[in-house]
C-alpha cells in the first residue's frame, strides 16, 4: 500500500511525528493509519525477554505489569517521559523510526541492543539490531521490538541533564557477571548513538605494562591501597619485604587471599585488611611505610583527598607513592564527556569517577611529583586518560 501511494506516503501510529513533519514542511501526501492493524500493540514474553509491539504507547509501557516484572527500569522511568498527552498517543515504534536524538525509547533500544522486527513489502520478515551500523534501518513496517529480560539485561537511565544530554547504560548479565556494556547518548548529537564500553577482564593484558612499571620500583614495607583481587601481588620483586593490602570489599579480599597464597612461596609476607583508605587501620602507624602503591583505585574512593592524606601520613621520610590512575583529560571535549558521564558511570562501576585530576589531588595533600607521565590508553577516551608516576611526601 505504501509503495503504491508513492514517496509522500507515511505510516501513522500515534501521529506525533507526522504532525511534526508536516509543521517542518516535509511533503506528506498520504497517511496510512496503523491503529487497527492487529497484533502491533501487544506485549508478550518470550524465552529470555519481552516482545513489545511497535504500537505500544509510552503510557502502556509505564503501566504494564509485565514490563514492570521483566524490565523494571523501563516501567519505573517512563512515567517521567514527556507529558501525559504524548505518553498516551506516542508509540515506541514511532520513537525508533523518527531517529530523533531527544526520544527516550530509541536510546533504551540502543543501550539494550534490542532486536527490531520489520515486515517487508514482499511479506518477508527482517530482524536487525537497533544498533544497525550507520543507523540504517531496512525498508518496511516496524512491527515489534524485542528486549532481553531484567535477569539478562540491566538498564540505567540518567535524564537529569536534559535537554543537554540523556544517557542510558545497558549491562549484559550472565550468571551474575557483566559480560557487556553499552552507553546510548541522546540530545547531544544530530542522531542518537551508542558506544561499547570496555570490560576490565579483556583489558588485563593491555594494562599489565602499567602495573609492572608501577610495582617494579616498590621496596621495603609496602601499603597497597585498593588491593582488590590481588592482581599486583605476583609482580612485587625481591626488594619488597611485606605487602599490606587494604580494600573495602570482603569479596575482593577473599580473591586476594588466594593470590597471596601463591606468592607466599616466595617468602613475601602479605597482610590483607578490610577497611577504608580514607581512615587507615591504627596498626599502620605514622611514617611506618616505605612505599605506597595505588593502581586504578583512587577513582572509586569516595574521598580521594582523604585517602591520599592518609598515604602521606604513613609514608616515612624519603618514601614514595607509586601510582597509575585514569582521570581527567586535558582535552576540553573529552573532559566535557567525562563530567557528564560520571554521574551515570559511578552507578554501574563501583563509584568510579572519570574526571578526577590525579596530579592536582596529590599536590593538594603535600606530595611532590618526582615523575609523571600522561596519555591515552587504547580504550574509549573518556575512560582512557592515564596518569602514571611517582610522588614523594613533603614534610
Amino acid at each position: 500500500m505504501k509503495a503504491a501511494a508513492g514517496p509522500g506516503a507515511v505510516y501513522m501510529a500515534g501521529g506525533i511525528d507526522v504532525v511534526n513533519r508536516m509543521k517542518s514542511g516535509f511533503p506528506v501526501t498520504d497517511l496510512i493509519h496503523l491503529g487497527r492493524v492487529a497484533g502491533l500493540d501487544g506485549i508478550e514474553e518470550f524465552d529470555d525477554g519481552l516482545r513489545l509491539g511497535a504500537l505500544v504507547t509510552h503510557d502502556r509501557m509505564a503501566t504494564s505489569p509485565l514490563v514492570l516484572a521483566r524490565l523494571p527500569a523501563l516501567a519505573q522511568t517512563w512515567p517521567d517521559v514527556a507529558n501525559i498527552r504524548i505518553r498516551c498517543k506516542a508509540t515506541i515504534g514511532g520513537n525508533i523510526i523518527a531517529g530523533d536524538p531527544a526520544y527516550d525509547f530509541a536510546l533504551a533500544a540502543l543501550a539494550a541492543d534490542a532486536r527490531l522486527h520489520f515486515l517487508a513489502a514482499d511479506g518477508s520478515i527482517r530482524n536487525v539490531s537497533a544498533r544497525q551500523p550507520g543507523g540504517g534501518l531496512p525498508d518496511g513496517l516496524l512491527t515489534a521490538i524485542s528486549m532481553r529480560s531484567g535477569s539478562a539485561l540491566r538498564l540505567i537511565f540518567d535524564r537529569s541533564l536534559r535537554p543537554i544530554v540523556t544517557l542510558v547504560l545497558g549491562l549484559d548479565i550472565d550468571k551474575g557477571r557483566i559480560t557487556g556494556r553499552r552507553v546510548a547518548i541522546g540530545c547531544a548529537y544530530a542522531a542518537p548513538l551508542t558506544v561499547n564500553l570496555p570490560l576490565d577482564e579483556p583489558l588485563l593484558q593491555q594494562l599489565l605494562p602499567y602495573r609492572q612499571r608501577v610495582v617494579a620500583g616498590a621496596a621495603g614495607r609496602v601499603l597497597e591501597i585498593g588491593i582488590g583481587s590481588g592482581l599486583n601481588l605476583p609482580l612485587y620483586g625481591d626488594a619488597v619485604e611485606e605487602v599490606i593490602g587494604i580494600d573495602i570489599s570482603p569479596e575482593l579480599l577473599a580473591m586476594a587471599e588466594r593470590a597471596a597464597a601463591m606468592v607466599s612461596r616466595r617468602r613475601l609476607r602479605v597482610r590483607l585488611l578490610e577497611g577504608s583508605a580514607e581512615r587507615l587501620p591504627c596498626i599502620i602507624a605514622d611514617g611506618s611505610v616505605d612505599t605506597v602503591v595505588v593502581t586504578w583505585a583512587l577513582c572509586s574512593v569516595p574521598d580521594a583527598t582523604a585517602a591520599l592524606a592518609e598515604a602521606h601520613r604513613v609514608l616515612r621520610p624519603g618514601g614514595s607513592l607509586r601510582f597509575v590512575e585514569h582521570g581527567r583529560s586535558p582535552d576540553a571535549s573529552v573532559a566535557w564527556w567525562q563530567d557528564h558521564l560520571t554521574p551515570l558511570w559511578k552507578r554501574c562501576s563501583g563509584g568510579c569517577h572519570l574526571n578526577r585530576q590525579t596530579d592536582d589531588l596529590l599536590r593538594s595533600v603535600g606530595f611532590r611529583l618526582a615523575r609523571l607521565k600522561t596519555g591515552y590508553a587504547q580504550r574509549p577516551r573518556p575512560m582512557a586518560f592515564m596518569y602514571e608516576g611517582q610522588a614523594e611526601p613533603q614534610r
